[in-house]
């Protein structure tokens, strides 16, 4: 009889044990908080860093520049980064708002009003990102010769294709 009593204290012990590391009575819901936004680019090494000539140079060639056309095109340059640079920072604070607001354990409905508005404000900053680049595009299209022009357009036909051919080779998401 003591030795039933001693194998089933056992046996109900052992089974306790069992259960109980698996199981975690205080389970909480933990969310990961995201991190500060990065209003600076974080600059990654590049894949092809034997190359020694500048992004942009390839162009400058292909379309033969007068030093005075790369100097304006320059200032053109840094004039626009400065424009962007205020709505890069926003676009940046909306992606942590937007990060914030999937994280958070408010109600779908609550989650879905805030990221509605917030990709509704990252639309608005997008448009006007994509307003600076063309005021910048042609202003750097009238810096261009006729013969420039020409063959600047020719470029532009050949990037196209060539994104348009990898676009087709990419996989699609499912």
């Amino acid at each position: 009889m003591k030795l039933n009593k001693l194998f089933l204290t056992l046996t109900m012990l052992s089974v306790f044990t069992m259960f109980s590391a698996n199981a975690n009575p205080i389970e909480t819901k933990t969310t990961p908080i995201p991190t500060k936004p990065k209003f600076e680019k974080q600059h990654k090494p590049h894949k092809h860093h034997h190359f020694k000539h500048k992004k942009g140079n390839h162009l400058a060639e292909a379309l033969n520049l007068t030093q005075e056309q790369k100097d304006i095109l320059k200032q053109n340059r840094e004039a626009s980064k400065e424009k962007m640079k205020p709505i890069m920072k926003k676009m940046s604070k909306k992606k942590y708002e937007l990060d914030k607001v999937m994280l958070s354990n408010a109600s779908k409905e609550q989650k879905a009003k805030k990221i509605a508005k917030i990709k509704s404000e990252m639309k608005a900053l997008k448009l006007q990102a994509d307003e600076i680049r063309k005021e910048d595009m042609k202003k750097f299209e009238e810096v261009l010769t006729p013969e420039q022009k020409v063959k600047f357009e020719e470029i532009k036909k050949e990037k196209r294709a060539q994104f348009e051919q990898r676009k087709q080779h990419k996989p699609k998401n499912k």
